[in-house]
């Protein structure tokens, strides 16, 4: 047998594509083109937005959850001294269940106001790990 033909540089195997480290996906050359501070800034933006979005949404919520018609209101009058004009329809809703809680505008402003400490301890929970890191 001849055992030269075995140790022959041409006998070593070669990758089938010799320029294997330039094939890369398209996505993984737009990743080596955004620097690392431009996505960390894009994913702080997305979860401020999403923050800012939780806080729209629990005020929106907030309307349907409280029993408004259980509520004294300091500012309340059952008299319109405006006159209703002859082009607009009036669409009165039929289901005076309310809510489901009986929160007076105080506890409203506490459980709102919670969302905002909330956020601001988090918030500092998150810097002093990340000192602790650094």
């Amino acid at each position: 047998m001849d055992v030269s033909r075995f140790d022959s540089p041409l006998s070593e195997k070669i990758p089938i594509f010799a320029d294997s480290k330039e094939k890369k996906s398209s996505i993984q050359r737009l990743y080596d083109r955004i620097p690392a501070r431009y996505t960390f800034a894009f994913l702080g933006f997305l979860g401020m937005a999403n923050v800012y979005a939780m806080r729209v949404n629990l005020s929106v919520a907030m309307v349907v959850m409280v029993n408004s018609s259980s509520i004294p209101h300091a500012n309340s009058s059952s008299e319109c001294h405006q006159t209703p004009r002859s082009n607009v329809t009036i669409v009165r809703a039929n289901n005076n269940e309310g809510g489901e809680f009986d929160w007076d505008e105080k506890m409203q402003g506490i459980i709102l106001g919670s969302f905002f400490w909330g956020y601001i301890a988090t918030q500092q929970i998150g810097r002093a790990s990340c000192r602790e890191r650094v």
